[in-house]
């Protein structure tokens, strides 16, 4: 949590608490198998985050969406990035269809930020959102409101205007998909403002500014050479 992982300790407790729920739940019957290891792992982080009392906790959907482990929570808001086929063993072989099941993280009256999408992961997205009665922030497509400055070393500079406010970005995250993400970060700032929490401009600058992610396009000097470390998962 903010920027610290969490202690050996912590870790062995919480697991053993989640290991120790799912013999029971198992050998009383209420399932017939113990939970995955990716659903222990986000009942674990569950445990933490709540005996810790964190503000605000990021979840990223780990599989789709709809019967996704973390899908379990009630958000104060949801984000859906750009939707592409991937997973298609679980999620299906069409865009439509992948889009469906990332749509299922959708709740009634919470607001979701959409990112550009392919058409047809657009319409079964806004279908989800109007069936549920969940408000949608589009993010402007690039073409929209968006100047990108590219640079050398992959990271972008770009200006962009949502209807509160304008915005000078210097990301510190490599690759042009990396704009999107980000235009959809400001707006999932500028929701959690509206709720409460303290998210001023400022501090939505400063943090994509600031971000830093291990081993995603990470760039590192290696006996005289240029590597990009691109393995984290």
């Amino acid at each position: 949590m903010a920027g610290v992982d969490i202690s050996e300790e912590d870790f062995a407790a919480h697991a053993t608490t989640v290991r120790e729920a799912s013999e029971k739940l198992v050998n009383s019957g209420r399932l017939s198998a113990p939970p995955t290891f990716f659903e222990q792992v986000t009942a674990l982080a569950f445990c933490h985050f709540a005996a810790a009392r964190v503000d605000i906790v990021a979840l990223e959907v780990g599989l789709g969406g709809r019967l996704d482990a973390t899908n379990i929570c009630q958000p104060l808001i949801c984000a859906i990035t750009p939707v592409s086929i991937d997973h298609q063993e679980y999620l299906g072989n069409e865009l439509r269809s992948i889009a469906a099941e990332k749509a299922g993280i959708l709740k009634a009256g919470i607001p979701v930020v959409v990112a550009p999408q392919d058409p047809a992961a657009m319409e079964v997205i806004l279908s989800r959102a109007e069936e549920v009665g969940a408000q949608v922030i589009k993010v402007a497509s690039l073409s929209n409101q968006v100047d990108i400055t590219d640079s050398s070393d992959g990271l972008f500079r770009f200006s962009y205007r949502t209807s509160e406010a304008a915005y000078a970005i210097e990301l510190n995250l490599r690759g042009e998909h990396q704009v999107t993400n980000a235009r959809t970060a400001i707006h999932i700032g500028e929701e959690l403002r509206r709720l409460g929490c303290c998210m001023p401009k400022s501090a939505i600058e400063a943090g994509l500014k600031r971000i830093n992610w291990a081993g995603r396009l990470e760039q590192l000097s290696w006996k005289g050479k240029t590597v990009l470390l691109d393995g984290a998962h």
